[in-house]
């Protein structure tokens, strides 16, 4: 984080990527609030990563539990082209589900193992709790088991 404050500090021409940068960095100390400004930071200096700039901003809304604003965030992630082998949709489902929106949930996490999100088991994992949701308990046993063969267990 010093390196980063430093590079601001002296005016680094990419001022965006190292905020971005900085961002990543609090997400993995699990200081969301901290990369949350730094995301919104580089967005105002520079949008063009905008897509994995909104995706790790979702993913920072997420854990701070403002689901709406994530869901937002992850939307113009995937309008500029962001997907990550499905990362942002997984993350849109999950999203979506602390707000009660089965249906869409749903279709998030699908899409999400379409384009080979690698974290199946917790996909197939929140699949299930979806579909228990919206009373489809045939389907949603199916998606546990499936998760348990992946590793997953919740």
């Amino acid at each position: 984080l010093t390196a980063f404050e430093e590079a601001l500090r002296l005016n680094y021409r990419d001022s965006a990527n190292v905020y971005g940068q900085k961002g990543y960095a609090l997400l993995k100390l699990e200081r969301y609030e901290e990369a949350l400004c730094a995301f919104n930071s580089a967005l105002q200096v520079d949008g063009a990563n905008s897509g994995w700039l909104y995706a790790k901003k979702g993913y920072a809304l997420n854990q701070l539990k403002r689901y709406s604003e994530a869901l937002d965030a992850f939307e113009r992630a995937i309008e500029a082209g962001y997907t990550e082998k499905g990362w942002g949709y997984g993350q849109q489902g999950h999203a979506l589900i602390n707000i009660q929106h089965y249906n869409d949930a749903l279709a998030a996490l699908e899409r999400a193992l379409t384009l080979g999100y690698v974290n199946k088991g917790w996909t197939y994992g929140r699949k299930s709790h979806v579909l228990a949701n919206l009373q489809r308990h045939e389907e949603s046993s199916e998606a546990q088991k499936t998760a348990r063969i992946l590793g997953y267990y919740s």
